[in-house]
C-alpha cells in the first residue's frame, strides 16, 4: 500500500510540474515577440491578426461547449463523418501550405542559408571556414546542387517546394503506416498530421531536418 501511495504521489508531482512547463510555454509563445509587429514605441502590441485568430479559437469552443446543437454538428463532422472530414482538411492544409510558400519563400540564415549561398557562391572565405566545421552539411548542399543544376534554377523557391514535397510525404507516410495497422485509427492520425502540417514553419527551412523525415 505505501509502495502505491507512493507511485500515485509521484505520478501527480510529475503531473503537476509537466503541466507548469506547459502552461510556460503557451504563455512565452503568446508573449513571442514573433507574434507582434514592432509598430508601437514599446514593440510590444500584439498584432491584430493573432489576436483575433485566438478570440476566434476561443469562441468557437465555447459555443461549442454551451450549444448542444453546435456540438452536435461538429460530432457528426468531425466524428461521424471523420474519414471524410480528415481528408479534405488534409488537402485542404496542403493547397494553404502551396499558397503559403508561393508567396513567401523568404531567405534563411543559418546552416540553410550557408548551404543555398554556396550553390552560387564558391570563393566566400566564410562559407569555407563554414564547410571546415561543419562538414555534416556537405552532402545536403551536393544535393542541392544537383537538383539546381538538374532544374537550372537555384532559387529559395525551388528549394522550398521541394522540402515542402519532401514534408509532406512524410505525412502521407504516416497516413499509410497507420492505415495498415488500423484503418479505423486513419481519420486520427490525418487530423493530427494536419495540425502539424497547419503549424509547422519548417517548410520554409529547407534542410536536412525536414528532407530526411519521408526516410524517417
Amino acid at each position: 500500500m505505501k509502495r502505491k501511495g507512493l507511485f500515485s504521489l509521484g505520478n501527480r508531482i510529475i503531473f503537476y510540474i509537466f503541466n507548469f512547463f506547459i502552461f510556460l510555454t503557451l504563455y512565452f509563445a503568446i508573449a513571442s515577440p514573433n507574434l507582434t509587429l514592432g509598430d508601437t514605441p514599446a514593440g510590444n502590441r500584439t498584432t491584430w491578426i493573432s489576436v483575433v485568430f485566438l478570440l476566434f479559437l476561443l469562441t468557437i469552443s465555447l459555443a461549442i461547449f454551451v450549444n448542444e446543437k453546435l456540438r452536435n454538428v461538429f460530432r457528426y463532422i468531425f466524428i461521424k463523418r471523420a474519414l471524410f472530414s480528415s481528408i479534405v482538411i488534409f488537402v485542404l492544409v496542403i493547397l494553404l501550405q502551396i499558397i503559403f510558400v508561393e508567396l513567401t519563400h523568404p531567405s534563411i540564415g543559418f546552416d540553410a542559408g550557408a548551404i543555398h549561398s554556396a550553390l552560387t557562391d564558391t570563393k566566400s572565405r566564410e562559407l569555407q571556414a563554414y564547410y571546415s566545421l561543419s562538414t555534416n552539411n556537405i552532402n545536403l548542399m551536393l544535393q542541392q546542387h544537383y537538383l539546381a543544376k538538374f532544374f537550372s534554377n537555384s532559387s529559395w523557391l525551388l528549394f522550398d517546394n521541394i522540402n515542402l514535397f519532401l514534408v509532406d510525404l512524410s505525412a502521407v507516410f504516416n497516413a499509410l503506416i497507420v492505415a495498415v495497422l488500423d484503418r479505423r485509427k486513419i481519420s486520427n492520425v490525418l487530423y493530427i498530421q494536419s495540425i502539424w502540417l497547419a503549424l509547422f514553419p519548417m517548410i520554409l527551412v529547407p534542410y536536412s531536418d525536414t528532407w530526411v523525415l519521408p526516410f524517417v
